[in-house]
């Protein structure tokens, strides 16, 4: 049984905003740019000086803030008043370099500085020896739509090609793992004293570098129509290098691991984002669709690895694998092909002493016996496709918003399925369609095996398979709001005002799912999924006004 409980919210909110002065406060500050390849045909390697209108730190980029190219210098040709520039580093240095960004089709992220060469990024995470990597980038542009080719062109409003590369860095280790440390161990008896003992906390490796990701991006930009229908389509290819893992080490070293870089990982796929406004008249009606394909491979393991057989969640463990060929973390464990019946040949198959109810396993290497050696990947964490179909409708004044998010082709191990097939406390609330719908004699097409000593079938390692790695694609109704604008047109102290009411998390239809939430994971933020009776999202309704005085 599941219990639903349901709440009701008041919140109230007063925003009072009133302008006492306006001041505008330029900083002046100097731009060094380095000139890229531009289509391998030419470059640019002069320097020159940029007065820069420095604006405050904005925390969706990241850095120390934007800022705008006022007057350039002699020689500089990269750029023009008016361009957005973004810092790399906080500006204490009056010759703080920036990059191009915004309008431009060009930009690049090698930084130099005078005399310097390439200003690489660094960490003292890393040993001296590989402290400092570089990272470059470029991308180019080309508007065809402004090419006299296709002046006289009727079917697109603009069209506009794109090709970019670039190099990311990632150092996430923690402190202090290339070097030896000390940590509190136990005490010794040193003549008759009782002294505190120091052992060393890691395996240091001084050969840790950092773990680099390059990617390729190729992308078209369209509109039709006079603008009425726009999108873009991008293909990526994304290959990760030493990559930063934990790698086994015997017992006898006193450590279960030891960081290393080993592995290639290559993501690819495609973007893909559309947009049209499908009416235009008294009520109007606009569509936004995005799409997003993957696939994730991968590439390369080193020798000492293997197949990386890992997790442990729940009361399950090694439910995943990581193989050259195949997805990272794979779902890993036994296929089932049905239920054995009464009149089976039991004596002949895999499963010799197998009674009528017992699961039937596929014998995956054909020596007619059931163990590790018949696991196969069953699915991984990783979605086919993800979409998101956004439509606004209007009239007068009322408006309609539906948001439509889904997931396809991604499985998810699900321990409370396991818990529930296989329990280890009968007294545990499990789910009941592991109960209802289980093998008995009056019942032999059930979906799942017999519940009467199910220890003689399942002895806790074959828990991962067919039955508890699940399909979790979703379709769910993210959020419906209808407004309205309240008429204020003859009211002087207020100005505009709206009433609304929305709902969230509607429906979710799932129906090859048993669970609370497809979309959860009860195995944290990363890769690895696994669902232990996640918490359920909870239906929001909102009602509300909102008065602008």
């Amino acid at each position: 049984m599941i219990d639903q409980r349901d709440s009701i919210i008041f919140t109230y909110s007063l925003a009072f905003i009133q302008t006492l002065i306006r001041v505008e406060c330029k900083l002046l500050t100097h731009f060094l740019y380095f000139g890229c390849f531009i289509l391998g045909l030419a470059s640019r390697s002069s320097w020159g000086i940029v007065t820069v209108v420095h604006v405050p730190r904005m925390g969706a980029i990241g850095h120390a803030g934007c800022g705008v190219v006022e007057e350039i210098g002699p020689g500089v040709t990269s750029v023009e008043p008016g361009d957005h520039v973004i810092p790399l580093y906080v500006p204490e240095d009056p010759n703080c370099p920036y990059i191009k960004s915004g309008k431009t089709n060009l930009c690049q992220t090698i930084r130099k500085t005078q005399g310097e060469g390439v200003m690489p990024d660094g960490t003292s995470r890393f040993s001296d020896k590989y402290k400092y990597a570089t990272f470059p980038s470029a991308s180019v542009g080309w508007k065809l739509s402004s090419e006299p080719f296709m002046e006289n062109d009727e079917l697109f409003s603009e069209l506009k090609l794109r090709i970019g590369y670039g190099e990311i860095g990632n150092q996430g280790i923690q402190n202090f793992e290339t070097i030896t440390t000390f940590e509190a161990g136990s005490n010794a008896i040193i003549g008759g004293a009782t002294v505190a003992g120091a052992v060393p906390a890691r395996i240091a490796n001084q050969d840790l570098r950092w773990e680099t990701t390059k990617e390729t991006n190729i992308g078209v930009d369209f509109s039709l129509a006079n603008n009425r229908f726009s999108g873009s389509i991008d293909y990526f290819d994304r290959n990760t290098y030493d990559q930063l893992f934990q790698q086994p080490v015997p017992l006898t070293t006193g450590f279960q691991f030891v960081r290393t870089n080993f592995g290639q990982v290559k993501n690819s796929g495609v973007d893909f984002s559309f947009s049209s406004r499908n009416v235009d008249k008294e009520w109007t009606w606009d569509t936004d669709i995005v799409m997003s394909f993957l696939k994730n491979e991968v590439v390369e393991l080193p020798s000492f690895a293997g197949n990386v057989i890992s997790g442990g969640f729940g009361f399950s463990g090694n439910y995943r694998i990581t193989q050259t060929g195949s997805p990272i973390m794979s779902f890993y464990g036994y296929e089932l092909i049905g239920i054995f019946q009464h009149g089976d040949d039991f004596a002949y198959s895999a499963q010799p002493s197998a009674l009528p109810g017992h699961p039937k396993f596929v014998d995956q290497d054909g020596n007619k016996k059931i163990d590790g050696a018949d696991r196969v990947i069953l699915g991984d964490p990783f979605a086919d496709f993800t979409y998101g179909v956004t439509n606004r409708f209007g009239y007068k004044d009322f408006s309609l918003e539906i948001y439509i998010q889904g997931v396809q082709g991604i499985e998810n191990f699900s321990n409370l399925a396991a818990e529930s097939l296989y329990p280890i406390n009968k007294e545990r609330n499990h789910l009941a369609i592991h109960y209802l719908d289980r093998w008995r004699t009056s019942n032999t097409d059930a979906v799942y095996p017999s519940g009467v000593n199910y220890t003689s079938y399942s002895d806790g390692t074959n828990k991962v398979n067919t039955y508890t790695v699940q399909d979790a694609s979703f379709m769910r109704i993210k959020n419906i709001t209808l407004n309205y604008n309240l008429p204020f047109d003859n009211v002087d102290f207020i100005k505009s005002g709206n009433v609304y009411i929305s709902g969230e998390n509607l429906l979710t239809i799932a129906p090859d799912y048993i669970g609370f939430d497809p979309d959860g994971n009860s195995d944290g933020t990363g890769v690895s999924r696994a669902d232990f009776a996640n918490y359920p999202l909870s239906r929001v309704i909102r009602i509300g006004c909102k008065l602008n005085f």
